[in-house]
């Protein structure tokens, strides 16, 4: 991979990154007003309206008989639906926290399974970026899972399983597509996929789409810009797996934290309280920054040595 190409697929993955933390945060404040099921079943059907429109002339319809794509289309399923209901149960920022885990089982299959090589660094980078979420999770007791809660505990175990499938998803996803598919196939069988289930889900537990006929300005705009955000993340999500070597796309997944933190605050009302919970951001934040630069700088290093080769 060449430095251009490296810049490429890293601004990939911070807008991915930055646009699902986003959808947390979002996901969070609109479940308490509209049936979460009918609302992502919504959001990704326009998501997959807008894509076959955006990207049909990439369609290449005989990929989509592949069960190889399906395959991906029930992962993004399984890692959507247990973050979603994660989401209900515990903050945003706690999601986030337990969605870094990912980066562990995402470099522990690739390098058994992949034979892939982790980039330098990554070992460290992990155990700091764990570190600081481990600061960030906030209060300390005496007997911290009756300060939690049981419901809280729930929340926080589904954030576990989701990253898990996150995990299973970046690398399949990043195999898929390097041995036969494209990422426009992938991306909207995902979300095929993901509307299908949503609406069903609905339908089964009979939710009221009441909600969805007294919509002010505001929600408008709300729902809006979710909607958008699911297309911009999701899309950009596929396309950064299939550039980005995928333990550098899994540590990019601290970034998560500090965008849910910022606006976690402002939308949600939640906040940091202690000296320890700043550290742990801290560190999330230090690592990211200091392991990019360290990636970018071997990268230009190693271009610089095959430059004389290519005379």
């Amino acid at each position: 991979m060449n430095s251009n190409t490296n810049y490429k697929s890293t601004l990939f993955a911070i807008i991915s990154h930055t646009g699902l933390g986003l959808y947390v945060v979002l996901s969070k404040l609109l479940f308490s007003k509209y049936p979460p099921f009918g609302l992502l079943a919504c959001g990704f059907c326009f998501s997959l309206l807008v894509g076959i429109v955006a990207l049909r002339k990439n369609i290449v319809l005989s990929d989509l008989t592949k069960i190889s794509v399906w395959s991906i289309g029930f992962i993004a399923v399984f890692r959507s639906v247990s973050k979603m209901i994660a989401v209900q149960y515990t903050t945003a920022t706690n999601v986030q926290l337990f969605g870094l885990t990912a980066p562990f089982f995402t470099a522990l299959i690739s390098r058994i399974f992949l034979k892939e090589k982790l980039p330098s660094g990554t070992i460290l980078a992990l155990f700091v970026t764990s570190l600081g979420a481990f600061l960030v999770t906030g209060e300390y007791s005496i007997n911290p899972l009756e300060a939690i809660g049981h419901k809280n505990l729930l929340g926080m175990g589904l954030a576990l399983i989701s990253a898990i499938f996150m995990a299973i998803l970046v690398i399949v996803t990043n195999y898929s597509i390097k041995i036969q598919n494209n990422p426009t196939n992938v991306y909207l069988q995902q979300t095929f996929s993901l509307v299908a289930t949503y609406f069903l889900l609905s339908l089964l537990t009979k939710e009221s789409w009441d909600p969805f006929l007294q919509v002010g300005l505001v929600d408008i705009c709300l729902l809006g810009l979710f909607f958008i955000i699911i297309f911009i993340a999701g899309g950009i999500t596929v396309y950064a797996i299939s550039l980005v070597n995928t333990s550098i796309f899994s540590i990019l997944l601290s970034l998560r934290l500090v965008v849910v933190l910022i606006f976690g605050k402002v939308v949600l009302g939640e906040t940091l309280i202690s000296t320890g919970q700043y550290l742990g951001v801290f560190l999330v934040v230090t690592i990211l920054t200091w392991y990019l630069w360290k990636q970018n700088k071997v990268l230009e290093i190693l271009v610089e040595d095959l430059k004389p080769n290519q005379k």
